[in-house]
């Protein structure tokens, strides 16, 4: 039995009854993005689709590097930012960051 408190698990209990208890459903733990690469989210749209016959991972890349050259500290603070709240509403409540 979980005993629920502002949004969080506050207690377990193993050995008890149901009592009054209502199931909601499945608990999960928060879960842990290892390796987000959260400030990609800012350049969807600019690599998705395939243009020259010749792209490839490296265009891919260049395409990354020059997205990330014109971006000032505030705009890196403000991706990450969002990132992060994204990952909290999909249920992450751990990132590790991988740049």
């Amino acid at each position: 039995k979980f005993t629920i408190t502002d949004g969080r698990i506050a207690r377990i209990e193993t050995d008890t009854s149901a009592g009054d208890a209502v199931r909601l459903g499945p608990a999960l733990p928060g879960l842990a993005n290892v390796q987000s690469h959260a400030f990609q989210g800012a350049m969807a749209g600019l690599a998705e689709t395939r243009g020259d016959t010749g792209d490839t991972f490296w265009t891919w890349r260049e395409v990354m590097y020059r997205f990330l050259e014109r971006l000032d500290p505030d705009m890196a603070q403000a991706i990450a930012a969002m990132g992060q709240v994204e990952m909290l509403e999909g249920g992450f409540t751990r990132v590790g960051e991988f740049h």
